[in-house]
């Protein structure tokens, strides 16, 4: 023979207060909701009827009563929905509808549990002329009662009654229920008073005008956003208002969204229906038909919340492009505000990368542009790793045809390799200096005297440097020279196999110096001037070259500098060079 499960009722709300529920305050949440329903259920039975909540004071002390005018209940839905765990009339009468019902659970009324050891409900059924009026009283010790009421309702519907304990009391204070009522029912679209004043039917964010919604921000997040837009995905029926923040984000962090759920607050700090990439922007929306959990406080991990995500993720998108068109120096100011955080998660995260790509400028040498757009209007692009570098080649790499990017800035060189491995026939290198030097313009015969001279002050000012001198002529002028690392030719690695050690070694080119001739400092060295000032001009032209490919300077090659210029402005004031040495 079967037998019935036994259930403990006070170990079933144990269960709910610490698993379940975050906090007392859901009550008087799944009160309103639980009205609402049954106003729901009435409007499909009357189409004309209306329909609202009241929440008053009750006859007792610190009690509570939360009464609607909606379908009301019978004597057997009062055993079979009110003293059944689980049980919803939203599963069995209105199932074709239950879209249109909030709560789809059937343990709301035992939220009451959590502030409370009694509960009661009067009711009066719309679905008979004329229905009794019943009550059912329910206990924390798993009884309830089920009786005529002596107190008869004029109208169909409901009233709850609630009788706090004396720790409890708290919750049904009538200034805290009337904030509570407000924060959780504000978009309801049924009218609920609490002591006669209305906290529902406002309108929500997404329906507001644009500068109303920018106070609306900085009421509720504390910000006044760098831009808003919409956020609409029709076929799940999702509307909202996206908030750009105006500081930056923890790279991969969200601070969470307000999310409801057919007007009733789920969450004021929901991370799920937003992509985690997008820390840029708060959110504020209706998550249309997207399911709650049980607790009413989160959305059920499914393909549909999945997809949902995915919309939004592309609904944030259009919304950059928009102020990107729409509104340049709001877009200036995000990406100030956010480029470093944005590259961060591009890093790791093919959809920030995209995005990335996509909409944040770079800087080059053909102008601040979004890379994909630079990517797809010139057939290559070369880039270096420091600032100080692309600086000093910017111009020379201009003028030479190339295009250059500035990948100094953080995690921009990163995102350039990464965009360059996810698509092989674009062109994106990290400029080669020595293939880029060996192109430039050689002497022409008529500087042979020029070099011969350089090349006299080079050996008597470094020579003691592994740099080999390499003349060349290009501009523009106002690079006087260029450093160049050590290269090693690529071995052929199914060479080496083959041959081992009977092939030779691979071909190795020493770091060198680019002296550009067409540079007036650099011609001036060869001119009518004393040996001393030539050299320490020299040693001044190679510490700016260490600088312009963006090396730190040792301790020695600070003092190199520092003597030099000392030497140049002694002789620029008339003073023999060699007193600006010796001095020393």
């Amino acid at each position: 023979m079967r037998e019935q499960f036994q259930v403990n009722l006070r170990g079933i709300v144990d269960i709910l207060s610490h698993h379940l529920y975050s906090s007392p305050r859901v009550y008087l949440r799944e009160l309103i909701q639980n009205g609402r329903d049954a106003i729901t259920a009435r409007r499909q039975l009357e189409p004309d009827a209306v329909g609202s909540i009241t929440i008053e004071p009750g006859p007792g002390e610190h009690s509570l009563v939360v009464a609607d005018d909606g379908i009301g209940l019978t004597a057997d839905e009062m055993r079979s929905l009110l003293a059944t765990i689980g049980a919803s009339s939203k599963r069995q009468d209105f199932t074709a509808a239950r879209n249109d019902f909030l709560g789809q659970f059937g343990i709301g009324l035992l939220s009451c549990f959590l502030i409370a050891d009694e509960i009661e409900v009067i009711s009066r059924s719309a679905r008979e002329p004329d229905a009794p009026t019943l009550r059912w009283v329910g206990y924390a010790d798993g009884t309830f009662t089920v009786t005529d009421s002596e107190r008869r309702l004029e109208l169909p519907g409901t009233e709850v009654i609630i009788h706090p304990r004396r720790e409890d009391r708290e919750w049904t204070a009538i200034e805290r229920v009337r904030r509570l009522a407000s924060e959780f029912a504000r978009y309801l679209d049924v009218p609920i008073t609490v002591t006669g004043e209305l906290v529902s039917q406002q309108t929500p964010p997404w329906e507001l005008p644009y500068d109303e919604q920018l106070d609306f921000c900085q009421q509720t997040f504390g910000f006044l956003p760098i831009d808003a837009f919409e956020i609409r995905v029709d076929v799940l029926g999702i509307r909202g208002v996206a908030f750009v923040t105006d500081t930056k984000g923890r790279a991969g962090e969200r601070a969470g969204d307000i999310v409801y759920t057919r007007g009733m607050l789920l969450s004021t700090r929901n991370g799920q229906l937003v992509p985690d990439w997008a820390n840029f922007v708060r959110v504020v929306a209706s998550a249309g038909d997207l399911s709650p959990t049980a607790s009413r406080e989160s959305l059920q991990e499914n393909d549909l919340l999945t997809d949902a995500r995915e919309a939004i993720g592309h609904e944030v998108q259009r919304g950059i492009e928009l102020m990107a068109a729409d509104a340049p120096e709001q877009f200036e100011h995000f990406q100030a505000v956010h480029a470093t955080g944005l590259s961060a998660m591009a890093v790791t995260d093919p959809q920030m990368l995209d995005f990335v790509s996509r909409y944040l400028n770079v800087e080059s040498s053909a102008g601040w542009l979004p890379l994909d757009e630079l990517l797809h209007t010139y057939p290559q692009v070369h880039f270096v790793r420091r600032t100080t570098q692309y600086q000093s080649l910017r111009e020379l790499a201009k003028l030479q045809g190339y295009v250059l990017v500035n990948g100094g800035y953080v995690y921009q060189s990163e995102i350039l390799q990464q965009v360059a491995a996810r698509n092989p026939r674009l062109s994106i290198t990290e400029l080669d200096l020595a293939s880029f030097a060996a192109a430039l313009p050689r002497p022409e015969p008529d500087d042979a005297a020029l070099v011969r001279r350089l090349s006299e002050v080079w050996s008597s000012a470094l020579a003691h440097l592994d740099l080999q001198l390499d003349p060349r002529t290009f501009a523009p002028s106002t690079i006087p020279a260029l450093l160049l690392p050590s290269t090693t030719a690529q071995a052929d690695d199914d060479l080496d196999d083959l041959l081992g050690d009977l092939i030779a070694e691979p071909e190795h080119t020493p770091p060198r110096i680019v002296l550009n001739l067409a540079s007036p400092p650099v011609r001036a060295l060869a001119g009518d001037i004393d040996d001393t000032v030539a050299r320490e001009g020299m040693r001044a032209i190679y510490t700016l070259a260490l600088l312009m490919r963006g090396e730190p300077l040792t301790e020695h090659e600070s003092a190199t500098l520092s003597q030099a210029l000392r030497t140049l402005i002694t002789a620029a004031a008339g003073h023999p060079a060699d007193r600006a040495v010796t001095e020393d």
